[in-house]
């Protein structure tokens, strides 16, 4: 019997120690795993062949696979031909939310959008194509180390080199974050860090407003530069940066300042303490698909 009580403490503290995953939880901040992930988009249906006379549904399969949640998302259709496809011609569109958060959610992880079905008529032939424009609010976190002191030449910590130590899994990499630390009377520091940040994307991906997202659209207008909301969290405190511009390259930069930090914060001797930096932004990507009409006769041999 005791040995039997070991195994099954033994199996207990080994499930304790199980490295958490994105699908299981969100961990960030401040355990980041780093990376260019979050939205991972597969058109299910149609695919390069769809059949005559019969119903077809247009389905998009969406998983978030990096380290935030999405609270806002839209995902639009087009480019379907509204004479084969009866109700799906135009533009299309519809709202979702992906949480990593709350494993009892219907969108935890992942969702499904459909579209549909719609008839298509025995006369259609040739080749089609279609269009999954989708567009998403996202969040990177950027972990660093700042220094909190009143001293110039103070060796407890020191206020010089980058200060990041992660950037979290997003399309969006903040690749440094510098501090200056100006004291301000004897108990007193006014905090602030110069953030550099850089869009990871593809030819289909491509950073966009915030108020873009929401906009049922499967045109937007191209601007050269987007801006996105960035704020910091120290000591339990969120302080509002503002906006920070990324250009034509899809670089941006900013600086923020913290105001008035109290040295009756900081226990004993430590003077270095942990905080993050929170960008938000709008993310869009577009995928296609180019499909055959096939009638259901010619699948079968005479």
């Amino acid at each position: 019997m005791k040995k039997v009580l070991i195994l099954i403490l033994l199996i207990l503290l080994s499930a304790c120690q199980t490295t958490p995953t994105a699908t299981e939880a969100t961990y960030c901040p401040p355990d980041c795993a780093e990376g260019s992930s979050s939205l991972d988009i597969e058109i299910n249906s149609p695919t390069e062949t769809i059949y005559t006379d019969g119903r077809t549904l247009v389905s998009v399969h969406l998983e978030n696979t990096g380290e935030a949640s999405i609270e806002e998302g839209s995902l639009c259709i087009t480019g379907l031909d509204s004479e084969i496809f009866e109700g799906l011609g135009g533009c299309n569109c519809q709202s979702f939310d992906i949480t990593l958060d709350d494993p009892s959610s219907q969108s935890f992880v992942e969702e499904t959008i459909e579209f549909g079905p719609a008839y298509i008529s025995s006369d259609a032939s040739g080749n089609g194509q279609m269009s999954v424009i989708t567009r998403y609010v996202y969040t990177t976190y950027g972990i660093f180390d700042a220094c909190i002191t009143t001293g110039y030449e103070d060796a407890t910590c020191s206020v010089e080199g980058d200060k990041l130590t992660k950037s979290s899994s997003s399309p969006v990499k903040i690749t440094s974050i510098t501090e200056t630390a100006t004291p301000v009377g004897s108990n007193s520091v006014d905090l602030r860090l110069n953030i550099e940040a850089e869009v990871n994307s593809d030819s289909n991906q491509r950073i966009i407003s915030l108020d873009d997202v929401s906009s049922y659209s499967c045109s937007l207008t191209e601007t050269e530069d987007i801006q996105a909301d960035v704020s910091v969290i120290l000591f339990n405190d969120a302080h509002d940066c503002g906006k920070m511009t990324f250009d034509e390259k899809g670089e941006g930069q900013m600086s923020c300042k913290l105001e008035g930090i109290s040295t009756d914060r900081l226990i004993g001797e430590q003077k270095e303490y942990q905080g993050w930096i929170r960008i938000d932004y709008g993310y869009q990507e577009i995928n296609s698909v180019i499909f055959e009409f096939v009638s259901d006769s010619s699948s079968y041999v005479s």
